[in-house]
């Protein structure tokens, strides 16, 4: 089913993102025939990703964060890692970034160690949705994602 033809999702990276949570979201979006576009930070066109048992991997962004402005996107999302989460909470762009797609009501995605990014934004929430590793698989959170994209909400789920 191609529930989000046309839609476009961006993802934010820096080094350290965790890459099991990366190509779930990206995957997860691209099977539901979104378009995902990977920025990363300081006009950086790789990043180094880590894995859970401390692989690392290059990521490559299609362009830098400077580059992408909140009006050319249907939603935000941030994957774990702490030290990308870290590099990404420190840079005003980031910020105003997720400030500008939660004025506008877009969704915005974020796993669990990412929600400091929010609080530091000062962005609540009204279309976030947190990923939460011990309770929800990559796959429930990709399609609750995908829920909130279409209808402007999701389902609650007890866990």
């Amino acid at each position: 089913m191609a529930r989000l033809h046309a839609k476009r999702v961006v993802i934010l990276v820096s080094d350290g993102v965790n890459l099991e949570q990366l190509y779930g979201f990206k995957l997860g979006f691209e099977s539901e025939y979104a378009t995902v576009y990977i920025t990363s930070l300081q006009g950086a066109r790789k990043v180094r990703g880590i894995g859970t048992y401390g692989n690392e991997e290059w990521v490559y962004a299609d362009f830098p964060l400077d580059m992408v402005l909140a009006e050319q996107y249907d939603a935000v999302a941030v994957p774990g890692g702490v030290l990308s989460v870290d590099l990404l909470r420190k840079d005003p762009l980031v910020r105003q970034l997720l400030v500008s797609f939660h004025a506008q009501g877009k969704p915005i995605l974020v796993s669990e160690n990412a929600r400091v990014l929010l609080y530091e934004s000062g962005v609540f929430p009204e279309n976030i949705l947190i990923y939460d590793s011990a309770n929800v698989s990559i796959e429930q959170f990709v399609q609750d994602g995908c829920e909130l994209l279409l209808e402007g909400s999701f389902r609650v789920r007890s866990t």
